[in-house]
């Protein structure tokens, strides 16, 4: 699960990267997606530890 929160993660950063892709309103709102993937990561980071550390 944290591996699929880090690829959509950079698969928004890609994308909000790209010189192509021109509409700045659409850019904040993937680095926001991306931030939030991220964030999501260090949830899903923190379960694991919580059941590493119950077993």
């Amino acid at each position: 699960m944290k591996g699929f929160e880090l690829a959509a993660r950079d698969f928004y950063r890609k994308i909000s990267s790209d010189v192509e892709f021109e509409d700045r309103s659409a850019t904040d709102v993937l680095n926001n997606i991306a931030a939030d993937e991220e964030r999501h990561a260090g949830i899903v980071q923190e379960i694991i530890d919580i059941v590493n550390n119950v077993l």
